[in-house]
């Protein structure tokens, strides 16, 4: 449990507003592995419109890595200090609209980056086909693995963590995998997981900088 504030009081906006930073620079890392997902793998490839629910829930849910890294930067940078529990949940609801329904939205408006609207009803029916003990889980990967991976990072952003890494490469490949038809080759594969590791970098440091501002 999370109680009380301690000597700083966190500034909620503040992260809120990083959040829609990170998510517009994300979304555009989520454009730019299809593309080269259209290019390594040719016939292979599944199209989906940009505005189908299939799209829009693997872009929902690289969304959600994104989020649990602002998630984990709050509580590494605060990890000495109390956090006030229902401000913490009060600030991961409007985290969890904003990879949603986006910024501005009917519920709240972020000075900040505008913030594509996905919408619940475009996530519903893809939801219930992926299960919903699968999402519950993948959300749960997704924090710990972020907290674990920005736990211990190096200096420059580096993972020092084989495993963690792997991980989240695989939590991050679990995104695209409904654009893909078949088995993919290993060297296919090894391609696409370089191109997904030196994104996820990005993440990393933003997050970081987050953390020791």
């Amino acid at each position: 449990m999370i109680f009380g504030f301690g000597k700083n009081k966190i500034n909620w906006e503040w992260f809120l507003q990083s959040a829609c930073v990170l998510l517009e620079g994300d979304d555009k890392q989520f454009e730019w592995i299809i593309g080269r997902l259209k290019v390594i793998l040719g016939d292979q490839y599944i199209n989906f419109n940009e505005d189908s629910a299939d799209y829009l829930f693997s872009k929902y849910r690289y969304r959600v890595i994104s989020i649990s890294y602002i998630i984990a930067a709050l509580i590494l940078k605060h990890k000495d200090e109390d956090i006030d529990e229902n401000e913490y949940e009060d600030w991961k609801e409007k985290l969890q609209l904003l990879a949603v329904i986006g910024n501005p939205n009917e519920h709240f408006s972020i000075s900040s980056k505008s913030i594509q609207h996905i919408g619940l009803e475009n996530l519903k029916k893809p939801i219930v086909k992926f299960g919903k003990e699968e999402m519950e889980s993948f959300h749960g990967d997704c924090a710990k693995l972020a907290t674990l991976h920005l736990s211990s990072v190096g200096e420059n952003g580096e993972g020092t963590n084989l495993e963690v890494g792997k991980a989240l490469s695989n939590l991050y490949f679990s995104c695209f995998e409904i654009f893909v038809d078949g088995e993919l080759g290993e060297e296919d594969l090894d391609l696409i997981i370089n191109y997904i590791s030196g994104q996820y970098r990005g993440q990393t440091n933003f997050a970081k900088s987050l953390i020791d501002s």
